[in-house]
């Protein structure tokens, strides 16, 4: 086991789960993001097995500090049309109740012929440091305000995280 005054890697829980398909996103809806693989391929795992891929969660295993990080490829609706003013969030459950640890938020938009389209594939990322208890679960969920939108599946997304003490 490697050991260092920060953590113990051989009791430390860590995951990586990515997309197996895109996952289309409705106008005005909040949108679980369908992490759905953890260990069927070389860029994902799961130490500890607390990551659920029906879910789409991470059930915290030891009252602790965690650190969570995710990243998110949007891609345009298939007219092209859009105005992205969408955001990313890290989402805590506790019981029934549900917060936001962390969120970053996005606005792009270009402009041809009168009509708003998309010239790039943005990337959002939100990451951070959280005091979490046993049980509660995290997840990362998703918001557009400017139309349907998709997330980019395979490795061009992911959620993961470790426990840090």
């Amino acid at each position: 086991s490697w050991s260092s005054g920060f953590f113990n890697a051989a009791t430390t829980t860590a995951f990586r789960a990515t997309m197996s398909a895109p996952l289309t996103v409705a106008n005005t809806t909040l949108e679980t993001v369908t992490f759905n693989t953890d260990g069927t391929d070389p860029t994902s795992f799961d130490l500890g097995t607390n990551f659920d891929t029906t879910t789409h969660k991470y059930t915290i295993p030891t009252t602790g500090y965690y650190y969570f990080a995710s990243s998110t490829r949007w891609a345009g609706s298939p007219s092209g049309a859009h105005s992205v003013d969408d955001d990313l969030f890290l989402k805590r459950r506790v019981s029934t109740t549900e917060t936001t640890l962390s969120s970053t938020t996005a606005w792009l938009q270009e402009t041809a012929g009168g009509a708003a389209y998309i010239q790039a594939y943005p990337t959002y990322q939100v990451e951070g440091i959280f005091h979490l208890d046993k049980d509660d679960t995290v997840h990362v969920a998703v918001y557009t305000e400017g139309g349907a939108f998709s997330v980019s599946g395979g490795t061009q997304a992911y959620f993961q995280g470790f426990q840090i003490a």
